[in-house]
């Protein structure tokens, strides 16, 4: 939830300086503080970033120390396709911020070097969407096998926020994201 808000508090911001950028100086409009305001959001754009690529990372390690017959194989491969697309879109992130501290006809992507805008700007997106897609694709079937694995009936789902313990379950006990761990309570 955190971090869809400041990706979103992130774009707002960038959108709103840049479009007041592209508009005469006037006593409404002061192209310094559109200019902050366009850097305070690619700033928040890179924090993102980072955070997703620290949430993936510490996703990745609480999967793994999950018993194998525990682990939904297909949410480790999505995983896997999620980190593929965060160092480009850390890349993209990083072009942002460069665009918005060093106002150089080179880095600009409008008038910038053809190279600059082919690698920074649609090639690292391209292949971020790319690993998405294809790991959408890959993974389709998640559901399905998430059904599978908690169908027996040792297994359980969680209702809510709180890990359980049943009884029934033969010692399992489900953590606070509803996976259920062969530890007894």
């Amino acid at each position: 939830m955190v971090l869809h808000l400041l990706t979103t508090i992130g774009i707002v911001l960038s959108a709103y300086g840049g479009a007041h950028l592209a508009q005469p100086e006037s006593a409404k409009n002061n192209h310094a503080k559109d200019n902050t305001i366009r850097k305070v959001g690619s700033l928040l754009l890179f924090l993102t970033a980072m955070l997703l690529i620290v949430y993936a990372f510490n996703t990745y390690r609480h999967l793994k120390a999950l018993p194998s017959s525990l682990l939904n194989h297909n949410a480790i491969r999505l995983l896997y396709f999620a980190m593929l697309a965060l160092p480009f879109t850390a890349i993209r992130a990083t072009y942002g911020i460069v665009y918005s501290f060093d106002h150089s006809s080179t880095v600009n992507p409008v008038t910038g070097v053809f190279a600059v805008k082919l690698v920074l700007i649609f090639f690292v997106q391209l292949l971020a969407v790319l690993a998405l897609v294809i790991g959408g694709i890959v993974t389709r079937n998640i559901r399905t096998e998430n059904k599978s694995i908690s169908s027996g009936p040792e297994y359980t789902r969680a209702t809510s926020s709180e890990p359980i313990s049943d009884p029934s379950t033969k010692g399992l006990v489900m953590d606070q994201y509803g996976v259920e761990q062969g530890q007894h309570a």
